[in-house]
């Protein structure tokens, strides 16, 4: 099971509806802090995106092309892209076509 913190939650939910993500009611628990956390990402490109450390795995939220899961991301490239300037740059530059993904819902990505 994935646990799963959201950082600015009403939020981060409005904009992954927003992407397409089907949303069911949320559970009446505390937060926690093992897991996935999700950030906003205050972009033209990103609406948010979220870390897994234990697995490597971050998910990035698109405004325009949904959600995409990219495999084996070193701590130190998420950091990059939580305090990139411009996270769609950072993108492009360092995590695009660098690391094995998938696309929401099964579908699979280049390596």
């Amino acid at each position: 099971m994935v646990r799963v913190t959201i950082a600015e939650a009403s939020r981060f939910v409005g904009q992954a509806l927003a992407a397409g993500i089907e949303g069911q009611g949320a559970p009446a628990v505390e937060p926690r802090t093992e897991g996935r956390v999700w950030y906003d990402a205050e972009s033209s490109m990103i609406s948010a995106f979220g870390y897994d450390e234990a697995e490597g795995i971050l998910e990035v939220a698109f405004h325009s092309t949904g959600v995409y899961r990219h495999y084996d991301v070193p701590l130190h490239v998420f950091e990059g892209l939580r305090d990139a300037r411009s996270k769609g740059s950072y993108m492009r530059a360092c995590i695009i076509d660098m690391y094995p993904w998938e696309k929401s819902r099964g579908r699979p990505g280049r390596r």
